[in-house]
């Protein structure tokens, strides 16, 4: 997919999502700017995570580019896997992060 109808699309759901807190947040003894308040903080501390992801992806795209191209498929193979595994390994830390430390995140 397009960058472009990439953010569109997140536009759209952000666009949804904070229309349904203000509906339903109305409906709560806090009123309707807490439920929104809290989602964009939610969504700074994913953001966060996802940046580190993403950077891990787009850092090793060059490298299995070059090696696929030079025909080094082992390399290839073993740039993946130690990309997918520190990305697996920074997704538990992070979910055990959040789980944990609600409160204080």
């Amino acid at each position: 997919m397009s960058s472009g109808i990439n953010q569109i699309a997140m536009m759209i759901v952000q666009i949804v999502m904070n229309n349904l807190l203000k509906h339903y947040g109305a409906q709560s003894v806090y009123g309707e700017s807490i439920p929104i308040a809290c989602a964009g903080i939610v969504m700074k501390v994913n953001q966060l995570y996802f940046s580190i992801i993403i950077g891990l992806s787009q850092g090793s795209q060059p490298i299995e580019s070059f090696n696929y191209g030079a025909k080094q498929y082992k390399r290839v193979k073993d740039a993946f896997l130690l990309a997918a595994s520190v990305g697996a390994v920074v997704s538990i830390i992070s979910f055990l992060l959040f789980q944990l430390f609600p409160r204080q995140i």
